[in-house]
């Protein structure tokens, strides 16, 4: 990862403590590590994530990541 993602990264997880139940706070803290990854490993475009987090958007959909993963802004390759 680089410095950004790691900041953004570090940053997610951190404010996931305010997060009171364990179990979810658990799984975003995984998928917010684990997700710069993927989108690598899967040359994921700043479009599929979009189309991804659509129906979470529009729903109004909300939560202590809610910038690090809606407004994602992929690294260039």
């Amino acid at each position: 990862m680089t410095p950004f993602t790691t900041d953004i990264t570090r940053a997610v997880v951190t404010s996931l403590d305010r997060t009171a139940d364990p179990r979810p706070r658990e799984l975003l803290g995984a998928l917010t590590r684990h997700l710069p990854d993927v989108a690598r490993g899967t040359d994921l475009t700043t479009g599929e994530w979009e189309r991804a987090v659509a129906p979470a958007r529009e729903s109004g959909a909300a939560g202590p990541f809610r910038h690090a993963c809606f407004d994602l802004v992929l690294e260039p390759r």
